[in-house]
């Protein structure tokens, strides 16, 4: 039997087949042809291993429907499985030809195999090197050698805690894959602490965070500057503290300074029991929270997120700018003791606009969201 006499017994075996299911599952069968014969495959030992006309016919009308025509002419042909000698009845041996669409697709072969793998291969990665990081932790000690009256703590990586105590010195935690490097400099009174904590170990770099401590006596002014990490600043009489946070949160507690400057990029701001002549909070993204705050006038600019307050104590001004979120909270005094200027393009306020010319004010602007300040004795 010769090719062209092959096609056209299977054509004639699907004429239940619509025109254009036809004329796919012919076009299947003359591609998967050209692709065999290019390969060096004889007419003959090509046909054997389609198998007799109405078997194949038999295939594609059984399991087949037109999505898996679809698929199948645009996909890979299958291979053929191994010749299927004829039988001197006239008969041929089942063909093994698997029907279009109903080969392994190339994500089922290829990709979600490597997939595994890669995940696989990263978590054997991460439990070793956490293994070792354990292994290789150590607490260290770093005597910051002159006192100063202005401290200006840089952090690269780090979650850094500022503590007030007897001595000058930095304690942290370092390891094989969290190595710390501490550098300072003094330029007019003003000591610079630099301190950089590096990743060594990809992926499990997030349970290897080092702590660090950082142990100072009395100062006037202390400025915390993060790029990335945690600050915790407690227990401090300033001047001035200043805390500049690119990403990470900022907690503030027991402490009392003149001026309180807080700018964090993208983290949660909290205050706790907390005094100031000025504190002002600006975020770009996050949320913040004071408890038992004080101060004279407090800024707050939000581009995104909510501001919560209990017993928020104001003795002049509280002036509120946010794009998108809430201002909520508990505010010591009386309402008629401020005077009241809200301004929102789309939201709510439980607060009137009043001018009492009392000296003390109350301004909050917001593109969207609402305001709801409620006054205790």
């Amino acid at each position: 039997m010769t090719r062209s006499e092959w096609m056209k017994e299977l054509s004639g075996y699907l004429s239940a087949l619509g025109d254009d299911e036809r004329e796919r599952a012919m076009s299947y069968y003359a591609e998967l042809y050209n692709d065999k014969h290019d390969g060096g495959m004889s007419e003959r030992e090509i046909l054997r291993g389609f198998g007799s006309p109405r078997e194949a016919a038999d295939m594609i009308l059984s399991h087949t429907t037109e999505e898996d025509w679809l698929t199948a002419t645009h996909s890979e042909k299958s291979e053929p499985a191994p010749d299927c000698e004829e039988q001197t009845t006239g008969e041929q041996a089942p063909a093994d030809v698997r029907p279009p669409g109903k080969k392994k697709s190339v994500f089922l072969r290829i990709v979600l195999p490597v997939i595994i793998a890669v995940v696989i291969a990263l978590a054997v990665y991460s439990a070793v090197a956490t293994i070792i990081d354990s292994a290789t932790r150590s607490t260290q000690t770093y005597d910051i050698t002159k006192p100063a009256d202005v401290l200006v703590i840089e952090a690269a990586s780090a979650e850094v805690t500022v503590v007030q105590g007897d001595t000058l010195s930095v304690v942290y935690d370092t390891s094989a894959f969290v190595p710390v490097n501490i550098t300072e400099t003094e330029s007019g009174g003003r000591k610079v602490l630099s301190i950089e904590q590096r990743h060594l170990a990809f992926i499990a770099w997030s349970m290897l965070d080092a702590e660090i401590t950082v142990t100072v006596p009395s100062l006037t002014d202390i400025s915390v500057e993060s790029a990335a990490g945690s600050v915790h600043v407690s227990g401090f009489d300033l001047d001035e503290l200043s805390i500049d946070s690119s990403a990470g949160s900022v907690t503030v507690e027991d402490c009392t300074a003149s001026d309180i400057d807080i700018d964090s990029a993208a983290g949660d701001v909290t205050l706790r029991n907390v005094s100031a002549g000025s504190l002002s909070v600006d975020s770009a993204a996050g949320g913040a929270e004071l408890a038992n705050v004080t101060a004279d006038s407090v800024g707050l600019e939000f581009a995104a997120g909510s501001v919560t307050f209990d017993r928020l104590t104001v003795g002049k001004s509280l002036y509120a700018e946010f794009s998108a979120g809430s201002l909520t909270g508990t505010m010591v005094g009386r309402e008629e003791d401020y005077s009241v200027s809200v301004e929102a393009s789309a939201g709510t306020s439980n607060l009137a606009n009043a001018d009492r010319g009392t000296g003390k004010s109350i301004t909050a602007e917001f593109a969207a969201g609402s305001l709801n300040i409620t006054f205790i004795e």
